[in-house]
């Protein structure tokens, strides 16, 4: 296995757990579910490390006898980006993301929300929340040539957004 420090990780036990996420861009010992719309969480991921990451002691991601699955990407190909953006509460806004490419696969959430996510699939402006529910529009609108577009129910004011995108 290569040793790197990540800047994306996901963690998921083998039994009823919930996933975890922590991008690079989010605060010290700080977490999201992956599918649930709870607030950001500490104990859990806690932090990257040159050679990996650090988990905390929270029964939910460090349960004696249970094996846990991850995955882990670094910052520096051209083909993936993590970030953070405040939103304005505008719609049809443009995030730019870096490095500049135009996303197959991009997730947003901000903390206490479910995510919503939209691949290259979609059509319209419609996205999918990662809960039981049809594609929602007004969420993750668009993909743009460097970014992706939101409208107002992924940019509510002052709310801090995650988000992480992908190309093929």
């Amino acid at each position: 296995d290569p040793v790197f420090q990540p800047s994306l990780c996901i963690v998921k036990g083998n039994s009823t757990d919930t996933a975890f996420y922590r991008v690079s861009s989010m605060g010290a010992d700080q977490s999201l579910a992956l599918m649930a719309g709870n607030a950001i969480a500490a104990d859990l991921i806690q932090a990257f490390n040159s050679d990996g990451f650090q988990v905390g002691s929270a029964s939910n991601i460090n349960f004696t006898g249970h094996t846990y699955h991850y995955i882990c990407v670094a910052d520096g190909a051209n083909d993936v980006s993590f970030g953070t953006f405040t939103g304005d509460g505008t719609d049809n806004r443009n995030i730019v993301i870096s490095p500049a490419f135009q996303p197959e696969f991009v997730w947003v959430q901000p903390s206490g929300v479910a995510p919503a996510f939209r691949t290259a699939a979609h059509s319209g402006d419609s996205s999918s929340r990662a809960h039981a529910s049809a594609n929602e529009a007004d969420h993750i609108q668009q993909f743009n040539a460097d970014g992706f577009q939101v409208g107002v129910s992924r940019n509510a004011n002052l709310t801090v957004y995650y988000y992480f995108a992908f190309k093929e």
